[in-house]
C-alpha cells in the first residue's frame, strides 16, 4: 500500500528514518487529502470504529489517520504498512503489537492528524481544531493524566 504525500506543505520525509536516542520525529498528515486507503483495508475493530463514527466525513478521516500512522511506521520499520498489528494500552493508547524500541503517539483532530516516533522513550503530540466557544480545559480535564 502506498498513501498519498503525508503532507505536501511538509517535507515527506525519509523513507527509511531511524530515530536517534532522545531525539523525536513529527509527522504531519492531511486527512482530507485524495488517495488515503478506506477502513475496509483496516483490521476488524478499526474498520468497525471508523464505520460506526457519527458522520461518513469523521469515519474517513478517522480510518485515514490510521493509515496515515501505519505509513509513518512502515518507514521506521522497513515493512508493508498492511502487515503492521497494532494493539491498544489499558488507557487505549494504540501501540505496536511486536516488542520492539520504536514508540509513537497519534493525534488527530479535523483534517490533520499528527504521528511523533522515538526510540528508547515514550512520546506524546496533541492536535485540536480550534473551536470558538469550546472548553479547553474541560477537554483536557477529561483526555489528560494528572500523573503526566
Amino acid at each position: 500500500m502506498t498513501g498519498p504525500s503525508l503532507d505536501p506543505r511538509w517535507p515527506d520525509g525519509s523513507r527509511h528514518p531511524a530515530p536517534l536516542s532522545g531525539e523525536a520525529h513529527v509527522w504531519r498528515a492531511h486527512l482530507e487529502a485524495p488517495g488515503w486507503p478506506d477502513e475496509s483495508g483496516l483490521p476488524g475493530g478499526e474498520r468497525e470504529r471508523a464505520r460506526a463514527m457519527h458522520s461518513r466525513g469523521a469515519g474517513r478521516r478517522w480510518a485515514a489517520s490510521r493509515w496515515a500512522l501505519r505509513e509513518v511506521l512502515a518507514r521506521y520499520l522497513g515493512v508493508d504498512p498492511t502487515t503492521i498489528q497494532l494493539c491498544t494500552s489499558e488507557r487505549g493508547k494504540p501501540r505496536l503489537a511486536a516488542p520492539t524500541p520504536l514508540a509513537f503517539n497519534l493525534s488527530h483532530s479535523g483534517p490533520l492528524a499528527l504521528v511523533a516516533v522515538t526510540a528508547g522513550r515514550q512520546v506524546g503530540v496533541d492536535i485540536e481544531c480550534i473551536a470558538p466557544g469550546r472548553d479547553f480545559v474541560a477537554l483536557a480535564m477529561r483526555e489528560l493524566d494528572p500523573g503526566d
